[in-house]
């Protein structure tokens, strides 16, 4: 129950009604529990049905899944000015992320792609993993051209015009993979210790002070050995691949000893994703094109609140009310 202080105003001959705080216009529910709504969604990664039985066993409410949905999607359009600022960051970013995962959505197939930076989490679910996204993301008139990309070597961003750094896990994981099914492979074996070697090189480097003569010397060196590796005459098979790999990424594998802050990994990504994946087991995707852009526009907030290390409820809080109060005003104006 609220108490709404009304009065008459006699310049322009109307009644003025305030509005009270922590309310969400045509509601009958409380502003706690949209809160509560959202966090068992993305933070418990539960489904409509798991939310709506949790919710009646602990507080007696009587939601439906689908009340639970709607309460989800104007979450979303409270939520989009956060989420568009959050895209506007990464695109400003010297350094960035980017990673894709398979989503489905009304059963048909499709991709949530992932851009972030240390202090932004960016989703977007789409029906294509075609180069064409990241692109509109963070390509063309988007693209910052000093900055980094980490990525792993999938072709889609190659097309990006700013510099890359190609994700070593990704390459070592490949080598180890490989080793396990062929572990006689003397190739291989020799491959593995001397790219991890030299890994571990690269990485206590990163991990200095940024000093830029020490890091062109430890470029020019490890380009030394990249490049013996691309040179040499293999014979087995699964060494030949590896071989093709490095020589695809080349340079790329060591732009992070050029720039300070840039990682040898794409792991931040990874785990960005890690999310994603785990909910995509829980639901199975989305049901419909607007539960695909509600689940990309809140888990991209919740993500970003997180690796901010902001406290969650209040700083949701905020952002739900700053973004309702901005639709109210544009409703208002537009009548």
């Amino acid at each position: 129950k609220y108490n709404i202080n009304e009065q008459y105003c006699p310049n322009c001959k109307t009644h003025k009604r305030a509005i009270p705080e922590n309310v969400i216009p045509g509601s009958r529910l409380g502003f706690n529990l949209t809160l509560i709504i959202i966090i068992l969604r993305t933070i418990s990664n539960q489904s409509l049905y798991q939310i709506s039985e949790m919710l009646h066993i602990i507080f007696g409410t009587d939601i439906s899944p689908g009340g639970i949905e709607k309460i989800l999607h104007n979450g979303r359009k409270n939520l989009g000015a956060a989420y568009d600022e959050i895209l506007k960051a990464i695109q400003q970013a010297k350094v960035k992320h980017a990673d894709e995962t398979s989503w489905s959505t009304d059963g048909a197939s499709g991709w949530d792609w992932v851009f972030l930076t240390a202090n932004e989490v960016y989703h977007t679910i789409r029906n294509t993993r075609g180069k064409g996204v990241p692109q509109e993301i963070i390509g063309g008139k988007n693209c910052r051209k000093d900055s980094v990309l980490t990525t792993d070597s999938y072709a889609g961003y190659d097309s990006i015009e700013c510099e890359h750094q190609r994700c070593w896990s990704h390459l070592l994981r490949i080598i180890r993979d490989k080793l396990k099914i062929y572990s006689d492979s003397e190739e291989l074996k020799t491959l593995h210790n001397i790219l991890g070697s030299l890994f571990g090189l690269l990485s206590m480097t990163v991990d200095k002070p940024f000093e830029i003569n020490e890091r062109k010397q430890v470029h020019q060196y490890a380009w030394s050995i990249l490049k013996n590796i691309i040179d040499t005459t293999y014979s087995c098979p699964h060494a030949k691949k590896i071989q093709t790999r490095i020589r695809n990424d080349s340079k790329e594998l060591l732009t992070a000893i050029l720039h300070e802050g840039v990682p040898l990994t794409n792991n931040a990504a990874e785990r960005a994703i890690r999310p994603m994946v785990i909910f995509r087991k829980t639901t199975g995707g989305s049901k419909s094109d607007e539960g695909a852009k509600t689940t990309a526009v809140i888990r991209s907030v919740v993500q970003t609140i997180k690796v901010r290390k902001q406290p969650l409820v209040e700083t949701l809080k905020e952002e739900l009310l700053k973004g309702m109060w901005q639709n109210i005003v544009l409703k208002r104006a537009a009548v």
